[in-house]
């Protein structure tokens, strides 16, 4: 049996509302007690009420919706113990959203099934960057270094000034301008 999931009928019962919330309230009521002469009543109250071509034309497409789907919106009587209702296109709207479809950005196919991912995990309160390290380790093994080359790096590093050296190129601060900070920086890596 169909039932209607609660977010559809939400959608439609805001935009024939619109925004009165005296009706807002009468649709949602109708629908919850499943009251088909209530819940035309209502929608010809907002219709009444419309200003503007736009607005009764937004009123007519939720009657229709609504009409169209009224055996499951009565189902939500008949399934009210075993089925609460569904929320999970609100929830995928509300994770994708920023990034997938409604204000979309670039994403290739690997790309959007790879953020897509992220997101949900994000949202379940999964570390991003502990699954990010598990699935980039899993299946390698160990690095492991020749005994010979292990020594060779081991004497570099261990020959007086050869890590000072390595470091004066790749620290920012040992090029820039200020004499104070070059000094503290070599005391730091030559150990003065």
């Amino acid at each position: 049996m169909f039932v209607l999931d609660r977010y559809h009928a939400g959608k439609y019962v805001t935009q024939a509302a619109g925004g009165n919330r005296r009706v807002c309230r009468r649709l949602w009521r109708a629908l919850k007690s499943g009251d088909g002469r209530e819940l035309g009543e209502a929608l010809n109250e907002a219709e009444r009420d419309a200003k503007t071509p736009s607005r009764r034309e937004a009123i007519v497409e939720a009657r229709g919706y609504l009409k169209r789907n009224w055996e499951g919106i009565l189902a939500w009587q008949t399934f009210r113990d075993v089925w609460p209702g569904c929320s999970a296109e609100g929830q995928v709207s509300h994770l994708y959203a920023a990034r997938m479809s409604s204000r979309p950005m670039a994403w290739g196919r690997e790309g959007v099934d790879r953020m897509s991912r992220l997101r949900v995990m994000q949202a379940n309160g999964v570390s991003i960057q502990e699954a990010y390290v598990t699935e980039q380790t899993q299946g390698l093994s160990p690095l492991r270094l020749s005994e010979r080359r292990l020594g060779a790096m081991r004497q570099t590093l261990n020959d007086k000034g050869a890590l000072g050296r390595m470091i004066l190129d790749n620290v920012p601060g040992l090029r820039g301008s200020s004499p104070v900070l070059r000094r503290a920086l070599k005391a730091v890596i030559y150990g003065l």
